[in-house]
């Protein structure tokens, strides 16, 4: 019977102990429920966020929600994150002008060395061109400009760009820049090559002459090729050298003094009408033999010294010949180019080498004061321009054979008082006589047609000139200067054909002459 009630008093207390355990205990839960049976109201079993304008029931937030609105695009984007598809940025495009030469290279032409800039919306930044950015990238280049189609992004730009090629020079050539400070000049060279080509540019800019002393006394050089950018030859330039042939481009304008002094072996050279003057002494001690300097405006009297240089204008060198101090263009015919000789009574020649000679080309004899008296062969059909200007004659005759007289062919002749013109004559060209201070008569042909202004201008001791009624031109300033004069016209009044102007000097004139009663 204890034993029962100890049984009993145990069990008690063993209950009694459990129910105060159950509600006096730290709840420690799992899965939502605590090993007392108590559940955790807050516990959300797991599961799939379902959200619900940004919400799941769970009370889960979607960080990534953005509620209903008004799309707000900056620049093709909203702050939401949206993008719109339809958003085109502003490019513009400007070629960095600072990048771009005047000319290129074709055989150097790098594109990447040209900036543009690019403006997206308010951003600018620089890029090199490269052949992706080029619609029109050619396979190759030629000479000349082409026009490159830029496109960045659907942007184009035009670029146009000057292609050269790039000259080869000799080497050893010096230079220096020239006094305008807009080009080179050739200072020098100390090269081997005894044929010598002279860049038309140097350094991109470009070669505009040769400086003084620059191959002087340099007895390599045979042959020098001059560009068409050259337009000074100074002082010295060639001298003492052994240079035999050069080419004189047109666009020299100047050879100073003693440019090719004692140059012995230069034989021959070609000059322009561009050439404006010659220095003293530039061609003295050459082997040179002169021709034609009436296109030269201001030429020294030694410029040539006692060579009389050849100053041929597109003359085939090898059909010249010279001849007892003759100097012959042979062809078809034969035409006298020059008279070197200090005779003062000389006879043009009949023929050379078999060939008529039937011209007397311009400036034959210009400026010998040497000749006195020169005798016209009845073949001669031509007295070119300035042929006998400024000579020492005293007379001349025209031989029937002359159709023409040239320009200022014996203008300056103030020691000429007598000259006969011969039937056949046809025209007198501009200022053919001007200038002759001391001629006294002018008897003019039947056959002569015309008289070309200035012809007999500044004629100031004419005492009477007879015009015969063929002439049907007579220009302005005929006569001008020739006011002591009396001038008989064949006919019976003055012409409607001649200039108002032909007699401005107000000579006496006398219509209706004849020949024979003057």
């Amino acid at each position: 019977m204890k034993k029962i009630i100890l049984i009993f008093i145990c069990l008690t207390l063993c209950f009694i102990c459990s129910c105060k355990n159950k509600h006096e205990h730290e709840h420690y839960f799992i899965e939502g429920t605590c090993e007392c049976g108590e559940k955790d109201s807050n516990y959300v079993p797991p599961h799939v966020h379902e959200f619900i304008e940004g919400r799941c029931i769970c009370g889960e937030v979607d960080q990534n929600y953005v509620p209903p609105h008004v799309h707000n695009f900056i620049k093709g984007v909203c702050e939401c994150g949206e993008i719109d598809s339809t958003y085109k940025p502003v490019i513009l495009i400007n070629i960095i002008e600072s990048t771009v030469e005047d000319e290129y290279y074709i055989d150097e032409f790098d594109i990447s060395t040209i900036k543009i800039s690019v403006s997206i919306d308010d951003e600018v930044k620089e890029v090199n061109l490269s052949i992706d950015l080029i619609e029109n990238y050619p396979s190759e280049f030629i000479v000349g400009s082409y026009t490159f189609i830029i496109n960045y992004e659907g942007v184009k730009k035009d670029l146009t760009l000057n292609f050269v090629e790039k000259e080869l020079y000799t080497e050893g050539l010096n230079f220096s820049v020239n006094k305008a400070l807009d080009g080179y000049v050739v200072s020098g060279y100390n090269g081997t090559d005894n044929e010598v080509v002279i860049p038309s540019s140097y350094d991109g800019y470009p070669v505009t002459g040769i400086m003084t002393y620059a191959f002087n006394g340099n007895q390599v050089i045979k042959k020098v090729t001059l560009p068409d950018t050259i337009e000074t030859i100074e002082q010295n330039a060639f001298s003492n050298s052994s240079i035999s042939e050069i080419n004189i481009p047109e666009s020299v304008t100047v050879i100073k003094e003693a440019a090719f002094y004692y140059c012995e072996n230069l034989k021959s050279v070609t000059l322009h009408k561009t050439l404006k003057t010659i220095g003293d002494y530039a061609f003295a001690n050459t082997t040179l033999v002169y021709t034609d300097k009436t296109d030269i405006s201001s030429w020294n009297s030694g410029a040539f010294d006692d060579n009389l240089v050849y100053i041929h204008t597109g003359l085939d060198l090898s059909k010249i010949i010279k001849k007892d101090n003759f100097e012959y263009y042979v062809d078809q015919t034969a035409s006298i180019l020059s008279y070197v000789g200090d005779s003062n009574s000389v006879v043009i020649p009949t023929e050379i080498n078999g060939v008529i000679v039937n011209k007397i080309e311009n400036s034959a004899f210009m400026k010998n004061t040497y000749l006195e008296e020169v005798t016209i062969n009845n073949n001669i059909i031509y007295i070119g321009g300035r042929a006998f200007r400024e000579t020492g004659l005293t007379k001349v005759e025209i031989p029937s054979s002359v159709k023409e007289v040239g320009v200022y062919a014996f203008s300056g002749c103030e020691y000429l008082e007598s000259v006969t013109f011969n039937e056949g004559l046809e025209k007198i060209n501009i200022s053919a006589f001007a200038a002759c201070v001391n001629l006294l008569e002018v008897i003019l042909p039947s056959t002569l047609t015309t008289i070309e202004q200035y012809a007999f201008q500044n004629c100031l001791r004419l005492q009477k000139a007879f015009i015969p009624k063929s002439v049907v031109t007579v220009g302005d300033g005929a006569f001008y200067a020739c006011g002591k004069s009396t001038l008989y016209i064949e006919s019976e009044s003055i012409p409607d054909t001649w200039s108002v102007n032909f007699n401005p000097s107000k000579a006496k004139i006398s219509l209706n002459a004849s020949k024979e009663n003057i």
